[in-house]
Parts: C-alpha cells; structure tokens; sequence
C-alpha cells in the first residue's frame, strides 16, 4: 500500500506540471499512464490516462478541454487514492 501512495504522489506531481509545462505534455502523459498502470486498483485512471493522450496526440484536444482532462484525471487519482488508503 505504500508503494501505491508513492506513485499516487508521483501523478499527482505529473499532472501539475502537466499542466505547466506545454512542450512536453505527451511525454509526461505517457509516465502518468505508465505509472497509473503499475498501481494496483488504478486501472481505471490508467484507461481514462490513455485516452486523454491519445485525444493529445491526434491533435484534437482544444486548451479548454485539456485543462478540463487534467481536472477530471486528478479528481479520479485522488478518489482512488482515497478508496485504496482506506482499504
């Protein structure tokens, strides 16, 4: 359970400066959906994670709409997180 909430720390520090950092929003999406899938009971975020990059990749994701993904994403980390610490 540690572990889980080290990663969980990690997204958490990925999708702030996601956020930030404009040019390298796919490399860092890729780690968050990377680390999202190594942490147990995460599978959900992890599948919502890809689907957020892959609407970056095609290039059809307006700003509002990736600021609204980042939110969403966070939310769904932080819930899980929640559920996997009360466990």
């Amino acid at each position: 359970m540690i572990q889980s909430m080290l990663r969980v720390a990690i997204v958490e520090t990925l999708l702030n400066t996601l956020e930030a950092e404009r040019y390298v929003r796919g490399p860092l999406l890729l780690t968050i959906v990377d680390e999202l899938a190594a942490t147990v009971g995460f599978e959900v975020a992890a599948n919502e994670a890809s689907a957020f990059l892959e609407s970056l990749m095609s290039g059809q994701l307006r700003e509002a709409d990736f600021v609204d993904r980042v939110r969403a994403l966070r939310e769904l980390v932080r819930g899980l997180g929640a559920t996997a610490s009360a466990a």
